[in-house]
């Protein structure tokens, strides 16, 4: 009995890790989008967000040693884009971007803080300059 318990356990394992991989696929969203709902019911789009990984694209705003602001058309709240160092240098290789500039910032679980609405463990996915 214990041996075709465990049988059934080792032919799961491979099933749940590919259920598991299938939700791992970031949620895309603009800043605009993000930066709405936050504003619009702040408490939903935390728990709608909560433990996901997404891909916000916005237009470049600031940065610091870690982190990378992409604003939106709000002028309440930003996005907030948290780094690990080194990141934010990716973007010093090819000169620093402009508020022309637009990125896309993989993330986790965005939270309002303050005025902005800040991801963790971000990392830079793509820089599209505009003239």
């Amino acid at each position: 009995m214990k041996r075709q318990a465990l049988a059934l356990v080792l032919l799961a394992c491979p099933l749940l890790a590919a259920a598991e991989q299938k939700d791992d696929k970031p949620l895309a969203v603009t800043a605009d989008q993000l930066i709405k709902e936050f504003q619009d019911d702040k408490d939903a789009a935390a728990n709608k967000y909560a433990g996901k990984t997404i891909e916000v694209t916005g237009t470049f705003y600031q940065y610091g040693d870690m982190e990378i602001r992409l604003r939106g058309k709000s002028d309440k709240l930003f996005i907030q884009c948290n780094m690990p160092s080194g990141e934010v240098e990716k973007l010093e290789k090819d000169k620093v971007p402009t508020e022309t500039t637009t990125l896309t910032v993989r993330g986790q679980d965005p939270a309002v803080v303050g005025d902005a609405v800040e991801m963790v463990k971000s990392k830079i996915v793509k820089v599209e300059k505009q003239k």
